[in-house]
């Protein structure tokens, strides 16, 4: 989000933001699914565990939207965003439906947001133009690493509190879905 405050980002710039939200979501995952088994004996559910750890890859997928989105922001292409996040749902949504009825329980909800996160992914990547390449240069982040350090701390907050890791779908502690 702090390039759309740059008037004139550089390539470089972007890619970096690139490779570092990439970089930023492995760790992400790292940390849920080094969470998954402490989440799973505190709530004394081995489900926990078990969900934790299949969404922990989930911020890796999220990372690849993060540029081409803030790009189209830039761009002021809301409609292909609002398409990409229509789409996700449409695909996500009858489906995670469907196991839901046939028994699946909580995995109906992991399925969901995977189908969703996916159509998002190939959504932004086919409306943005734009490709990385394998440049990654901190230095060119320095002029927006004050605007970084006051939002970062609310973004982690905005993501840990998002469907991804909705505390409501754990098993036994929130609403669950049974046949």
């Amino acid at each position: 989000s702090a390039l759309i405050r740059e008037e004139h980002p550089t390539d470089e710039q972007w890619c970096t933001a690139f490779w570092l939200n990439i970089l930023l979501g492995v760790i992400l995952s790292g940390v849920v699914a080094a969470s998954a088994a402490p989440l799973g004996a505190f709530f004394d559910n081995d489900d926990v565990r078990s969900v934790a750890l299949a969404l922990a890859p989930i911020s890796v997928l999220h990372s690849l939207t993060t540029v081409q989105q803030t790009r189209l922001r830039k761009a002021m292409n809301f409609k292909g965003i609002a398409l990409a996040s229509v789409l996700g749902g449409a695909a996500s949504g009858p489906l995670a439906i469907v196991l839901a009825f046939q028994g699946a329980g909580i995995w109906a909800i992991v399925a969901q947001v995977y189908v969703a996160r996916v159509v998002n992914v190939g959504c932004m990547w086919a409306i943005s133009d734009w490709r990385p390449s394998r440049v990654f240069r901190v230095a060119s982040l320095r002029p927006l690493m004050g605007y970084i350090g006051r939002v970062f701390p609310i973004d982690m907050l905005g993501i840990a509190c998002s469907d991804r890791f909705s505390w409501a779908s754990i098993p036994g502690r929130g609403p669950s879905i049974s046949s």
